[in-house]
């Protein structure tokens, strides 16, 4: 997930402009479940649906492993541990960047 923040200024045009960037903070943290469920709402369940099922079939997991139910609103993606638990691994990343 993104999170943007700055000022809502926008501009247009055909001149060059240099991007910078810096990479300011890490955080990360692991943890296990006996089963998981992620609840993404949305205004395109559809569209993230599909991003879920195919990329957890191109993982290699099988549907005994998980289902992704989509609604008019939100995607609930659940976990199966069967006994050896799901894993958590997250990430946060903090990247300065400067147009």
């Amino acid at each position: 997930m993104i999170d943007l923040s700055g000022s809502s200024d926008s501009y247009s045009g055909t001149a060059t402009a240099s991007l910078e960037n810096a990479y300011e903070t890490c955080d990360s943290f692991s943890t296990k479940f006996n089963n998981l469920t992620l609840n993404l709402s949305t205004e395109y369940p559809a569209i993230w649906g599909k991003w879920f099922n195919d990329t957890l079939e191109e993982s290699g997991l099988t549907p005994q492993f998980y289902n992704v139910t989509v609604n008019e609103t939100y995607v609930a993606t659940e976990f199966y541990g069967h006994g050896a638990g799901v894993e958590l691994n997250v990430d946060k990343a903090v990247v300065a960047v400067t147009l």
